[in-house]
């Protein structure tokens, strides 16, 4: 016995053999554009973390892959996927207004 227990990351993400290939090409060219080292160094460990210990299987016929990550590293993931798309996504309404009425009525709901 090593002395501490083995945590299983709680995020799982499922995704076929396109999309894995897609993730795994974005943090490349992530790697390629960032300039902060102490994030070009996060995204170099979840690359590999994401290249070495996903898990591929098989369900009717598709190969999917199963990945786990802890919540720091799905946050990484999240904000780097963001970063890179943000210039090619246009923001329709305000969402955090939509969030903060939502959030009002589910208070007022709850007293």
């Amino acid at each position: 016995m090593t002395g501490f227990a083995s945590k299983t990351p709680p995020v799982k993400v499922v995704v076929d053999k396109q999309y894995f290939n897609m993730l795994i090409q974005v943090l490349t060219k992530i790697e390629k554009i960032e300039e902060d080292e102490r994030e070009l160094d996060r995204v170099k460990k979840l690359k590999e973390k994401i290249l070495t210990y996903s898990i591929p299987r098989e369900e009717d016929g598709t190969t999917l892959i199963d990945m786990r990550f802890f919540v720091n590293e799905a946050s990484t993931l999240i904000s780097k996927l963001m970063f890179l798309f943000e210039e090619n996504i246009e923001i329709e309404a305000d969402y955090f207004e939509v969030l903060q009425k939502v959030r009002a009525s589910k208070k007022t709901a709850s007293e």
